[in-house]
């Protein structure tokens, strides 16, 4: 098996399981964390190369990837967009959402900033915070239809082949 078949496997196994948190009504806080590591993953998947090393251990790749999918034809083609000037657009305003579930995880074990995986002491009053008590807004309101766009991009990814 390829580093590149490996990520996207488990990848796909990652959104099932935020599929199953989200349908289980699961904290948002675990449905947080494995959508970040499924887009990492999905990521690090597409921008690994074919039969090459593994990609860096970092988690800032799913912008990186975004970018990477505007200028690729076969991947727009995937995503459904034949005009790469809707595919941009389409993209690039996912790109903030994006960032801020890439910021989701926490960096070096840092536990200075919200995030799903780790308590963490807020800067303003020092308190120690919970994931279980953060409200997450990039996810809070399941409605938002960037986070619809999001999760479509991804889930349509995830169901071809490399």
């Amino acid at each position: 098996m390829t580093w590149k078949n490996a990520f996207l496997r488990q990848a796909r196994s990652d959104f099932r399981t935020f599929r199953d948190l989200q349908k289980g009504n699961a904290p948002l806080c675990h449905q947080a964390h494995y959508v970040q590591m499924a887009t990492e993953k999905l990521a690090k998947a597409y921008l690994c190369p074919p039969d090459g090393e593994p990609p860096r251990p970092t988690h800032d790749a799913l912008v990186k990837f975004l970018r990477v999918c505007i200028e690729r034809p076969e991947i727009r083609r995937r995503l459904g967009f034949g005009d790469v000037t809707i595919c941009r657009a389409h993209i690039r305003g996912l790109l903030p959402l994006a960032g801020q579930i890439q910021e989701l995880a926490p960096e070096g074990g840092a536990l200075d900033k919200p995030n799903p995986e780790y308590p963490w002491r807020d800067a303003g009053s020092w308190q120690v915070c919970s994931p279980l008590d953060y409200a997450f807004p990039q996810f809070a309101n399941a409605k938002d239809p960037q986070i619809g766009r999001l999760l479509n991009l991804v889930r349509r990814l995830l169901e071809t082949d490399l």
